[in-house]
């Protein structure tokens, strides 16, 4: 990494923290690290596993661990599809765990817009159980759409922007509802030998939830291709 890129790097992160240490007064102030490894089978089919700590209450109790494995098969030039299993360990708030087990398929279309400007669309399909040996309703899933929409800038060679909006859409009582957004802002940096660093802040708005309304939330993911 160049010296300006450090320079650069560096601004954001402590921008993003400033930012949400000041939100934090009204709501919650999260930190989510993460490490993402790829291997490439082929030229068009990946496997990828994703592991992120997510923590909450202005950074201080750990809330989910999140381990994310999916394959994704590369459709065409501007589409690529992707099948997941995801394990999530919940710390309540007496201090137990609840385990939830999910099932996600999407499919991503990307284009171009301008030069180097990118958009992206990720409709995504979500089915998820929880505590399915410890509760009455476990067994019975919970099913969520979720529409993601990303716009990507490449500043330059090794950085790139990035924006986005999704929301999520509770399917499982009619009417369907909204019951989450999520607004962020980010910048990617591509390092040497496939190494990746994704730096983001992140807004989420909760409706009908156990959780605070607005969780304002810093991450980092670390990224390798294997």
């Amino acid at each position: 990494m160049t010296i300006s890129c450090q320079k650069y790097f560096l601004l954001i992160f402590v921008c993003f923290l400033l930012v949400s240490k000041s939100f934090a007064q009204d709501n919650d102030a999260a930190f989510w690290p993460g490490i993402k490894l790829h291997y490439k089978y082929n030229k068009k089919f990946m496997g990828n596993l994703f592991i992120q700590e997510r923590l909450q209450n202005n950074y201080t109790k750990h809330d989910n661990l999140f381990i994310d494995y999916c394959t994704s098969y590369e459709l065409s030039k501007h589409y690529e599809a992707e099948l997941a299993y995801v394990f999530v360990d919940h710390v309540n708030t007496d201090k137990s765990h609840s385990f939830q087990h999910q099932i996600y398929f999407d499919i991503t279309s990307k284009f171009k817009l301008y030069k180097k400007l990118h958009f992206k669309y990720t409709p995504l399909f979500q089915i998820q159980w929880t505590d399915v040996n410890s509760s009455p309703s476990g067994k019975i899933p919970d099913k969520y759409l979720r529409n993601k929409f990303c716009i990507e800038y490449k500043l330059k060679k090794r950085i790139e922007p990035f924006v986005f909006i999704e929301w999520r859409t509770n399917m499982k009582r009619i009417p369907y509802y909204v019951n989450r957004t999520r607004y962020c802002v980010g910048t990617s940096f591509h390092l040497h030998h496939k190494f990746d660093i994704d730096l983001y802040y992140m807004i989420q708005h909760g409706y009908n939830e156990n959780t605070p309304d607005y969780m304002y939330i810093t991450g980092i993911n670390f990224s390798k291709e294997l």
